[in-house]
């Protein structure tokens, strides 16, 4: 859940350092981004000048930062390029390293790095995939 606030509060509540959140963001491929919006990070993280997929990597970057075991993803915009598809991987491999991920998406695109992959039908879970390798790192 983030602040309905400026895109700097928001990462402000991570404590982390200007020099750590512009690597992340660079990591993501938004800085240059946010620096080009008329009020750069003092711009509102729910303002209509940011598009859903910039939003999504802006707040996957604030979630990377935060001190929590665990991170939860919700609705993974369905047109995100193939480079904003990779640094997503990337972070979330990065994460899952050391925190617990749970990534919900009507896509299959991050299964490669899913230690466990649930399916739901109907409100139910219609099928399990464990990946055991994967696995075995946890």
């Amino acid at each position: 859940m983030f602040l309905n606030d400026s895109i700097a509060k928001n990462f402000a509540v991570t404590g982390a350092s200007p020099e750590k959140i512009e690597r992340h963001c660079r990591g993501l491929g938004v800085y240059d981004y946010i620096m080009q919006l008329p009020n750069r990070f003092d711009t509102n993280i729910y303002s209509s000048e940011i598009s859903k997929e910039k939003a999504f990597l802006i707040n996957l970057a604030i979630a990377s930062l935060m001190n929590s075991q665990i991170i939860s993803i919700y609705e993974i915009p369905e047109n995100l390029n193939s480079f904003e598809i990779n640094e997503i991987k990337d972070t979330l491999r990065e994460l899952v390293a050391h925190k617990t991920v749970i990534l919900f998406t009507h896509s299959d695109i991050f299964d490669d790095i899913a230690a466990v992959t649930y399916t739901m039908e109907n409100g139910q879970i219609a099928s399990v995939k464990e990946n055991q390798q994967l696995k075995s790192t946890k």
